[in-house]
């Protein structure tokens, strides 16, 4: 196995308006990577030759009111993580190919309150996009939303 290594470029921004009621931020990013150690087949792991994951990632805070600390939470991804060299054998060749396991879109939702100070009651969602579940890109699982 040879030491994976990583180049990462990120640009943001954070902001806060409506008088401190909205607070956020927005994150552009791309990792390249280079001998990435990756799961081939259990329990064998491997090295892909390089790599990229990249998109964008948000965050928001939205104090809805003062009355009980209550607020809105958002966060959520769009990404593509992607092999760009990868070839495990001379027959096979995943260059090209989405990774498994990495979904393109994921997010959460959730709502805070506070009734006391000593007790914070929450309900949130989870969003997780469809993902490829093979190096080949030939099986896909749908996502799936649950609340909590």
């Amino acid at each position: 196995m040879k030491e994976a290594t990583f180049t990462n470029i990120d640009a943001g921004i954070r902001f806060k308006v409506f008088n401190d009621r909205l607070d956020g931020e927005i994150t552009l990013y791309r990792l390249n990577g280079e001998d990435e150690v990756i799961s081939y087949t259990k329990p064998d792991t491997r090295n892909a030759g390089k790599t990229r994951h990249e998109g964008i990632e948000v965050g928001a805070t939205w104090q809805v009111s003062d009355q009980f600390d209550q607020k809105l939470k958002l966060s959520g991804n769009l990404a593509r993580h992607r092999y760009e060299q990868f070839q495990p054998s001379s027959t096979i060749d995943y260059s090209g190919n989405d990774m498994p396991s990495a979904p393109k879109t994921f997010g959460t939702l959730e709502y805070q309150i506070k009734p006391t100070p000593e007790l914070l009651l929450s309900a949130e969602g989870v969003f997780v996009g469809s993902y490829w579940i093979n190096n080949a890109n030939t099986q896909k699982y749908d996502g799936h939303t649950h609340c909590t």
